[in-house]
């Protein structure tokens, strides 16, 4: 039986709604930023509990109380809001508050092309697909960024992110090799070959990313906002792998997958963990 909560977004329009509608008694705002950064400003009553205390502080959050995340863009609440559902232990609602604290002043973020739903198919062969052209195209986010890495993030890690990227993708392939027929792996191309072909399907309007990697280019000075994107990214491929478990057809595949949701699961922690470092940087500097 599966225990874990789904993340929901919630707009800063809708939390306002929420407030003035429920009282105290039904929520935890919880502020998962660094404490420099809730100094300068927060949402009133909103509790601080910094992500890299997150884990350890787990029990601490009520479990019978709609449950409530943000930080400055959304990037590392995602996280959170990740950890606290797979923990099985909240009953209510967990949330994660939809351009964090930038959303709940009102302030403008860059506007960003819109990312591809993905959503486990009917057949495991057209998921299977579907998740490879989410690996290729997070892999050309990555390799992208290393032509100008963005302030306070390391080109090794983006290169070790990218490296990861290509490596699901061959878990996958693998994968498809496994489930096909003889005749159908006959004619199935080399990993190498099949990589190189995939157009990295990642938006919402169906086609390549190219307008993301524009999109990252001329953002580049906002390590903020691209670090967020590569939360975001990781998310929707933990959030696909761990539906594919849901719906495989034995335990192999079912282990396969899990394995894989873990993998981007650790990425997004990993992810969201340089943005909290990066902002600790900004703290001390300040």
């Amino acid at each position: 039986m599966n225990d874990e909560q789904d993340v929901q977004t919630i707009s800063a329009q809708k939390l306002r709604e929420f407030i003035n509608t429920h009282s105290e008694s039904e929520y935890d705002l919880i502020d998962v930023r660094q404490p420099s950064e809730y100094e300068i400003s927060h949402i009133p009553g909103a509790k601080l509990l910094p992500l890299k205390e997150f884990v350890e502080h787990l029990g601490d959050i009520h479990p019978d109380r709609e449950n409530i995340f943000y930080c400055s863009v959304g990037g590392r609440s995602m996280a959170a809001a990740v950890m606290a559902a797979e923990s099985g232990a909240f009953r209510k609602g967990v949330y994660t508050l939809d351009g964090g604290i930038a959303a709940w002043n009102g302030k403008s973020l860059p506007d960003r092309p819109p990312l591809r739903l993905f959503e486990s198919s009917r057949t495991l062969r057209e998921a299977l697909l579907t998740a490879l052209e989410l690996e290729k195209g997070s892999w050309l986010f990555y390799t992208e960024l290393l032509k100008a890495p963005p302030k306070r993030f390391s080109c090794s890690s983006i290169q070790e992110l990218a490296d990861i990227k290509k490596s699901n993708a061959r878990i996958l392939h693998d994968t498809f090799k496994a489930v096909s027929s003889e005749e159908e792996t006959e004619h199935m191309a080399p990993f190498e070959e099949l990589f190189e072909s995939l157009g990295g399907n990642i938006m919402a309007s169906g086609d390549d990313p190219t307008p993301l990697l524009a999109w990252a280019k001329d953002n580049y000075e906002d390590c903020e906002q691209l670090i967020n994107l590569a939360v975001e990214l990781e998310y929707r491929a933990y959030d696909l792998y761990r539906n594919m478990a849901f719906d495989a057809k034995n335990a192999e595949e079912e282990q396969a997958f899990l394995e894989l949701s873990k993998r981007e699961k650790s990425l997004l922690m990993r992810i969201a963990g340089e943005m909290d470092k990066a902002m600790a940087e900004v703290g001390r500097a300040a």
